[in-house]
């Protein structure tokens, strides 16, 4: 089963492919989509549907892992990462990928026990896991990867226990 992670923002997304069999799972791909400042929220949000599609077109994951909206202290950047978030469920709804959601809280856990570990264990975590060398590894990707990586989990663990 490929299981794609995406770690949404409007400027940043985060992206993360790996495969998952059995026990095991391996790192297919991950990348980072930047977007300019400069570009108005509108033609951000479009850049972040279209590049996603692209890559679903080109890659035909089995499911997608999304990172839960949680409450900032900004609003305005909730707000954003809402409507990003949007962006990402029209891009996957088309393209009939099942979508799955995790908070942040859930995934740091999975990965490093700890449900309030900092970005950087995360990182660390995922890229041991992987192995990929920490350098070549943003702390967007990791996110994303990390999302896919708890989900592989998950399926294990209820596929284990007969759920």
């Amino acid at each position: 089963m490929k299981v794609l992670g995406i770690d949404p923002g409007s400027l940043r997304v985060g992206l993360g492919l790996v495969e998952s069999q059995g026990d095991s799972i391996q790192l297919i791909t991950h990348c980072l989509l930047q977007f300019s400042p400069k570009l108005s929220h509108p033609e951000r949000l479009f850049k972040v549907y279209e590049k996603l599609s692209a890559f679903l077109e080109e890659h035909t994951p089995h499911v997608a892992v999304v990172e839960k909206a949680f409450y900032g202290k900004n609003v305005q950047t909730a707000i954003k990462m809402g409507e990003s978030r949007g962006a990402i469920f029209i891009a996957l709804a088309k393209r009939q990928v099942p979508l799955v959601e995790y908070t942040p809280r859930e995934v740091k856990k999975a990965l490093t026990g700890k449900g309030n570990a900092k970005k950087e264990a995360v990182q660390w975590m995922v890229a041991g896991m992987l192995g990929i060398p920490l350098e070549q590894l943003s702390l967007d990707e990791s996110d994303a990867l990390a999302l896919a990586i708890c989900h592989h989990h998950r399926t294990l663990l209820n596929y284990k226990i007969g759920r």
